[in-house]
């Protein structure tokens, strides 16, 4: 049915072959559930990489958190954003191929650069690391 959900927590009940992506789990149609992970060798889905280069066409900076930009296609993308005339900022703790074309370059890890960032913003009084954003969906 193809069905999606969104989980905040570890989907796989079994591990006997993670390549399958059988999370062990039934969709309400009776179908196995499978997870979207990405594993080294593997296609992206090609819907979302479609709309990820029309997005880094269109769009004026990049964010770019927690990524090497050694791998292909998604590497190419925050390159998109450049040739537009836009900017980035890279976040990541070991060098990138892009990191002199960077405006911004952070040796840091993700969760404690959006720690700061947000607490820039105003947007958090206290961190609530027990919240589970996506069971708000």
């Amino acid at each position: 049915c193809e069905r999606e959900y969104l989980r905040g927590f570890d989907v796989c009940k079994t591990v006997a072959n993670f390549r399958d992506h059988k999370t062990g789990r039934k969709c309400e149609c009776g179908g196995d559930l499978r997870d979207t992970i990405i594993h080294f060798g593997e296609n992206l889905p090609i819907n979302e990489l479609n709309i990820a280069y029309k997005n880094s066409q269109m769009g004026d900076f990049a964010l770019v958190m927690g990524t090497s930009l050694m791998v292909n296609p998604a590497a190419a993308l925050p390159g998109m954003v450049l040739e537009n005339g836009g900017s980035m900022c890279i976040v990541n703790l070991q060098k990138t191929p892009f990191d002199g074309s960077a405006r911004v370059r952070a040796y840091a890890k993700t969760d404690e650069f959006m720690r700061y960032v947000m607490e820039e913003l105003g947007e958090l009084d206290a961190i609530d690391t027990t919240f589970d954003a996506l069971s708000q969906w």
